[in-house]
């Protein structure tokens, strides 16, 4: 009787294992209770970064660099509330641009100024040439701006206590998404990166003498993060004199 036992319990065993083992061709993911549901790996938590771009179109008069008085208000005041973040892309779209001619380039004088007149930066604002859509005499004052969208966090949809499909919870890399998302100063650094900025060249070639004659500069006490820096006393304490 023990003996039948012994081998009916090996037998239940190996099929056991043997069921564990068995792979499903339309089921490459883990499915071990043979239940035939999907639990594909989940979608990682990044974020969605897409650009958004809101046009004024400049009318100038046929054959004339000047603007109306009318006309120009109105594009300043697009400037003045569209580009209000120090991160927004500044760009004239220019239509069929011949850069030789002398009424291009007087527009291309009168649009400085009214972007000087709206107190933005010329080094912000780029220039399209051959831009589809545009008229002769028409030019396009373009803002771009780039929105960042949060993944769906938190996502507790499953318990993070039970994993019986040995996938990670829905919740992993949330933290991480939301706060880079949150604290990014330019979002369009998460699409395409910043390039290199040139340096102080003067500052960097002297303290680069400072360094090498051994003449580095002593970093004062109220700009470092010390006990002493903050008036405490930093000793232990270790219990004398109680």
């Amino acid at each position: 009787m023990r003996t039948m036992i012994l081998k009916c319990a090996l037998l239940g065993a190996v099929v056991m294992v043997s069921a564990c083992q068995t792979k499903y061709a339309d089921r490459p993911w883990y499915d071990p209770l043979n239940m035939q549901v999907e639990m594909k790996p989940r979608q990682e938590k990044n974020l969605q970064v897409a650009p958004s771009e809101i046009a004024f179109a400049l009318q100038f008069p046929t054959g004339s660099a000047t603007l109306g008085a009318a006309e120009r208000r109105a594009a300043v005041s697009f400037l003045q509330r569209r580009a209000t973040a120090q991160s927004d892309e500044i760009i004239v779209d220019f239509g069929l641009l011949h850069e030789t001619t002398d009424l291009a380039y007087d527009r291309r004088t009168t649009i400085a100024a009214v972007m000087a007149d709206a107190g933005l930066d010329p080094m912000r604002v780029k220039a399209r040439a051959n831009v589809a859509g545009i008229a002769e005499n028409e030019v396009n004052l373009t803002v771009r701006r780039y929105l960042v969208t949060l993944p769906g966090c938190p996502d507790f949809t499953s318990y993070a206590g039970r994993t019986f499909d040995n996938r990670p919870h829905p919740n992993w890399g949330c933290p991480n998404s939301t706060n880079l998302g949150l604290m990014v100063a330019e979002p369009q650094d998460l699409v395409n990166g910043r390039g290199g900025t040139p340096g102080d060249a003067e500052a960097l070639v002297l303290g680069t003498q400072r360094y090498r004659a051994g003449e580095q500069r002593a970093l004062p006490l109220g700009d470092t993060n010390t006990a002493e820096s903050h008036g405490v006393d930093g000793s232990s304490g270790s219990g004398e004199g109680k």
